[in-house]
C-alpha cells in the first residue's frame, strides 16, 4: 500500500484496500465522514479566524447573543452554562474573562443578593454591531454556490445524522 499523510484523502480503491483488513467498514460511510472531516475542518478554521479577528470566539459570541436577547433582565451564570451545554466551572471562566475585557458586567441579582445577574455592556453591542455583518456575509458566502433546494436538502441530511447519532446515545 502506498504512503500518505494526514492531508492525503484515501481514494474509494484504498479505502477498499484497507476494508479487507477491518471487518465491518462501509468504504462509501468512511469517505464520506473523510470529506466531512475536511470540510468541517476548513470551515472552522476560518470562522474561528473571522471570529478572532473581532476579538471573539464561538463561546463568547454566544454569550454575548444570549445577552442582547436577553435585554435589561441579563441571565444568570447557571443560565448561561446551559445554554452553551457547558460547565458551570467554564461559563464562570469565560463571564470572568469577558467582564475583564469590559464585553460584559456581573452585577447582584435585584431579586437576591446572593446570586448574580450578567448583562451585556455598551462595548459588547459594539463588538456585535461591528460582528454581526461580516458574520452574514460569511455563512452568505459559505452557502452561495448551493441552490435553494440543496441547502434544505443539507439541512435535512445534516438532521438525519444527527438524529441517527442521537439514537446511538439513547440505546436504540
Amino acid at each position: 500500500m502506498e504512503p500518505y499523510d494526514f492531508s492525503d484523502v484515501p481514494s474509494i480503491q484504498r479505502i477498499r484496500e484497507m476494508n479487507q483488513q477491518v471487518a465491518n467498514s462501509e468504504p462509501d460511510n468512511v469517505l464520506s465522514f473523510i470529506t466531512f472531516q475536511q470540510v468541517y475542518s476548513e470551515i472552522d478554521k476560518a470562522y474561528s479566524d473571522l471570529l478572532q479577528s473581532h476579538h471573539l470566539s464561538e463561546s463568547r459570541f454566544l454569550i454575548l447573543m444570549f445577552l442582547r436577547r436577553a435585554g435589561d433582565h441579563g441571565l444568570s451564570p447557571s443560565m448561561i452554562a446551559q445554554k452553551l451545554s457547558s460547565t458551570k466551572a467554564t461559563a464562570s471562566k469565560l463571564i470572568r474573562g469577558m467582564a475583564g475585557d469590559n464585553m460584559i458586567e456581573k452585577l447582584a441579582s435585584p431579586i437576591d443578593q446572593r446570586s448574580s445577574v450578567v448583562r451585556i455592556t455598551q462595548y459588547g453591542n459594539e463588538l456585535l454591531d461591528d460582528f454581526l455583518p461580516a458574520n452574514f456575509n460569511f455563512v452568505n458566502e459559505l452557502f452561495s454556490r448551493l441552490t435553494n433546494d440543496e441547502q434544505i436538502m443539507f439541512s435535512q441530511l445534516l438532521q438525519k445524522l444527527l438524529v441517527n447519532k442521537e439514537n446511538e446515545n439513547h440505546g436504540n
